[in-house]
């Protein structure tokens, strides 16, 4: 059971605030420059340093009702489904990883419940919290660098991503993601089973690319939609699809954050 203690305020919807840890860490070690963030006795500081100052960021200005952070301890399984899920990432810079005890035990230190389970991933977390959250009449701001998080949006749900030709985050809510990416946030699982995620190690179907996907999707809803209309499609595509059936719904089931981990949230 998590339990997490807000403040006293009632004069606005109450809002949880969860923190990706390690897509926060990665965003900061990677966005800083390593040289200038040491202590006096060498070690590296700029994660550690990025992440307080997003920390404070949300204390300061956000004055969130409750706040958490989540860690990965584990791939929730899609490992076993797939062994080759993220295959393709690589291990985590020394450098980084020695910060992230540091990151933690800053978090401990204000006291903020850490969220992480033997065997998960921070995104089956967050989806967990966050629907266990919208049933109890709390709306959820997830702060990330991780845009599968994006499916998890809906009218009481935002997420906070970095963007590329934006000087600050960019908060996403559902109007913006349709304006951006011209589908749902529902339908982002099945636009990467059917187009892969190379940053996941997620096949997709061989030959379907972003566009064809969307197009596919704006025509036929979603993943069964499409299959179920498959002689509706013709040529190239076609083929494409009915080889690659397969892979495109077990892509569907690593893409798709999971909603049923065993861990209960509390608030007060």
């Amino acid at each position: 059971n998590v339990h997490i203690f807000g403040r006293l305020d009632t004069m606005q919807q109450e809002t949880l605030f969860l923190i990706d840890g390690y897509a926060v860490a990665y965003r900061q070690y990677f966005g800083l420059p390593l040289a200038s963030f040491t202590a006096p006795d060498g070690t590296p500081t700029n994660a550690v340093f990025g992440f307080t100052r997003i920390l404070m960021d949300i204390l300061e200005k956000e004055r969130p009702h409750y706040l958490a952070v989540s860690f990965d301890m584990g791939m929730s399984g899609r490992d076993a489904l797939y062994e080759a899920y993220k295959g393709t990432r690589e291990k985590m810079p020394d450098e980084l990883q020695i910060q992230v005890d540091y990151i933690q035990a800053l978090v401990r230190a204000f006291n903020i419940p850490i969220l992480a389970l033997d065997g998960y991933e921070a995104d089956d977390i967050i989806g967990t919290v966050t629907q266990q959250a919208l049933a109890q009449n709390v709306g959820v701001r997830i702060i990330t660098g991780d845009r599968d998080l994006l499916q998890l949006l809906t009218d009481n749900v935002t997420v906070q991503l970095p963007d590329r030709s934006e000087s600050v985050d960019v908060v996403y809510d559902v109007a913006r993601f349709i304006e951006k990416y011209g589908i749902q946030p529902s339908q982002l699982v099945d636009l990467k089973a059917l187009m892969g995620d190379a940053s996941d190690n997620i096949p997709g179907v061989k030959g379907i690319g972003e566009k064809t996907a969307q197009k596919l999707l704006a025509d036929f809803g979603s993943l069964d939609g499409i299959y179920e209309n498959l002689t509706l499609i013709k040529g190239a595509v076609q083929s494409k699809l009915a080889d690659g059936r397969e892979m495109a719904y077990l892509s569907q089931r690593l893409a798709a954050i999971r909603r049923d981990v065993p861990i209960m949230l509390t608030l007060r």
